[in-house]
């Protein structure tokens, strides 16, 4: 957490914040950090947390609050993935996010169409990530009546569930995210998840390389209500390719597609044979996979049988066979 940025969120105002109130389920600051924690919209997305945040140009501020100028950069891996970017001095609370190639206007000051009773400023975007069930970065002001009341610190990139509410007379307080959720969770106001006992840690850092769509390597362990172990993700070992494993408790292994292409145009993949990769090997050596649409079997790939080469064959219903490269699959 960037203390520099928690004194500039909590600016010179009356002390009219409780911090004790947190813990009353009836207080509107309660239901404010309740929503913005699990319903944020997220202002930048990344595929994985742990990312780093760099101040390109200095953040400065007409107000003492929002910042008019400077430029905040977030790279992964020393490439640079968004930028944001809040001016030249003028007041006008606006921000454009670069990601992608493409930019987008970020307003700074609004007020929630829930018809919350607080109005929102945003000090840094909120960040959320695939690998993270909650925001791993960004941090609001909420004031009610032109009173600042609290603020909301998502942290620094990290996925680690923790968010810190930070009160107008700067006493602040870590706020684990999953207690948190089961505490305070209305159930007839938010709709459960069906996720919503399960939480995803990152044990191994996630990488991604240039030039490649999927998560290359890494491991995320997936718990269920916190403490047990249910499946274990391994991304591989820095080949790019679709294929992830999932290890069970009892040692079983399953490969699966991270590539969510096929699904999209309606085709379900289905392992019939585990993909096996040799460490000394840029392909798939053996397995079996079927391709399926509305059910019905539609062709059949097969890597072979234990030899590293590039060749896989595609089996048809009438039971055609074409030897294709594997290299010209990854091409496309």
């Amino acid at each position: 957490m960037q203390s520099s940025l928690k004194i500039l969120a909590l600016t010179a105002v009356s002390s009219m914040f409780i911090f004790a109130s947190c813990e009353n389920n009836d207080s509107d600051s309660l239901e404010t950090f309740n929503e913005a924690s699990f319903t944020e919209e997220s202002n930048i997305h990344f595929s994985a947390s742990g990312f780093e945040k760099n101040i390109s140009k200095e953040l400065t501020s007409n107000s003492g609050e929002i910042y008019s100028s400077g430029v905040i950069e977030y790279k992964m891996y020393g490439k640079v993935e968004a930028e944001v970017d809040f001016g030249n001095g003028e007041n006008d609370e606006i921000a454009m996010i670069s990601k992608d190639g493409k930019s987008t206007e970020l307003r700074l000051r609004h007020r929630d169409d829930r018809d919350s009773k607080f109005e929102k400023v945003i000090i840094e975007p909120i960040v959320t990530t695939d690998d993270c069930d909650y925001p791993v970065s960004g941090l609001i002001n909420f004031y009610q009546n032109g009173v600042l009341e609290f603020s909301i610190n998502f942290g620094d990139g990290t996925c680690d569930n923790l968010a810190e509410i930070i009160g107008s007379d700067g006493e602040y307080k870590i706020i684990d995210l999953d207690e948190w959720r089961r505490k305070h969770r209305k159930s007839n106001k938010y709709e459960k998840d069906k996720n919503d006992n399960f939480r995803r840690v990152v044990t191994k850092e996630l990488v991604k390389i240039d030039g490649c769509d999927y998560i290359v390597s890494g491991t995320i362990e997936i718990y269920e209500n916190r403490r047990t172990l249910v499946a274990t993700i391994d991304y591989g070992d820095g080949t790019c390719d679709e294929w992830a494993t999932k290890t069970f408790p009892n040692g079983t292994v399953e490969t699966f597609s991270i590539n969510d292409k096929n699904e999209k145009d309606g085709f379900e993949k289905v392992i019939v044979n585990p993909i096996i990769k040799d460490a000394n090997c840029d392909y798939p050596v053996s397995g079996t996979i079927q391709f399926l649409k509305d059910g019905v079997v539609i062709a059949t790939i097969d890597y072979g049988d234990g030899t590293c080469d590039e060749l896989a064959t595609k089996t048809f219903p009438d039971g055609t066979v074409e030897t294709f490269s594997i290299n010209d699959l990854k091409k496309k």
